[in-house]
C-alpha cells in the first residue's frame, strides 16, 4: 500500500518489519529479499538498517547482525546536527547499544572488548550536559520504569541507561574487574533503587558480610522471583 502511494519511507520501513517477521519464521531467504529491497529505497535510514540487524539475530547469522549494526550507527551519526534534540541523540544511543549487544552475541575478547567501549560511550553521552533537563524531569516525576519498548523520551532514557549499564557491570564483573563492576551496579541503583538484578551484583561483590546480606535482602525485596 505504501508503494501504490509513492511513500518511498513507509515502503522502505515496512519492508524492514516484513523482514523482521519472515526471519521470526525462519523463512531466510524471503527475509533477506525483502531487507535487501528495503535498504535500496532507505540505505540511509538508522532504523532500516537496525531492524536488519535484528532480522539477521533472528536468523543466526551473527557476523551480519554486527554488519548491519554499524551501518545503523554509522547512518544515525551521519545525521547528527551540530546542536542535535534530545530525541536524536537518545536514538543514537539506541543503535550504538544493538551494536553492542550484536557484538557480545559473538564469543570473542576483541568483541566484547568493542562492546565495552561502544557501552562506555554510551554511558558518559547519557551523563553529559545535553541529557541536564530530562534528568531533571525525571527526579521531578520520580520515573524509574523499565519498558520493553520505550517511545517517550524518559523512557528511552531511563531504559538505555539501565542495559548499558547492566550490561557493562556485567563484563566487568565475569572480567574479574570487581570496582569498575561494582561502580556501574551502583550508577543503576542510583537511578533505581530497587532494580533486583543490580542489587544482586553488588551483594555478590561485597566484601563485607554484612554489607552483602543487606543487599542481598533489598534484592529480594525488590524481586524474590530474580533468578540471579
Amino acid at each position: 500500500a505504501a508503494r501504490r502511494d509513492r511513500s518511498i519511507p513507509r515502503y522502505a520501513l515496512a519492508c524492514s518489519w516484513s523482514g523482521v517477521a519472515l526471519a521470526g519464521l525462519g523463512r531466510d531467504s524471503e527475509a533477506f529479499a525483502v531487507l535487501e529491497e528495503a535498504v535500496r529505497y532507505a540505505a540511509d535510514s538508522p532504523g532500516v538498517w537496525n531492524l536488519y540487524s535484528s532480522a539477521m539475530f533472528r536468523l543466526g547469522v551473527p557476523q551480519k547482525a554486527i554488519g548491519a549494526a554499524r551501518m545503523s550507527v554509522a547512518a544515525a551519526e551521519r545525521k547528527m546536527p551540530v546542536q542535535a534534540p534530545v530525541r536524536q541523540l537518545l536514538e543514537l544511543n539506541v543503535h550504538r547499544y544493538a551494536l553492542a549487544q550484536a557484538l557480545l552475541n559473538v564469543d570473542g575478547d576483541a568483541e566484547d572488548q568493542e562492546a565495552a567501549t561502544i557501552l562506555r560511550q554510551i554511558t558518559t553521552s547519557l551523563d553529559s550536559n545535553s541529557f541536564e533537563a530530562l534528568r531533571k524531569t525525571l527526579g521531578t516525576r520520580e520515573e524509574f520504569q523499565i519498558v520493553a519498548a520505550p517511545t517517550t523520551e524518559s523512557g528511552m532514557y531511563l531504559s538505555i541507561f539501565n542495559r548499558s549499564h547492566m550490561r557493562l557491570a556485567w563484563l566487568y564483573e565475569t572480567g574479574g574487574q570487581s570496582e569498575k563492576a561494582r561502580a556501574e551496579y551502583q550508577a543503576v541503583v542510583s537511578r533505581r533503587s530497587d532494580e533486583a538484578s543490580a542489587l544482586a551484583g553488588l551483594a555478590r561483590l561485597a566484601a563485607d558480610a554484612q554489607e552483602r546480606d543487606r543487599y542481598l535482602i533489598q534484592s529480594l525485596d525488590a524481586n524474590p522471583f530474580a533468578a540471579d
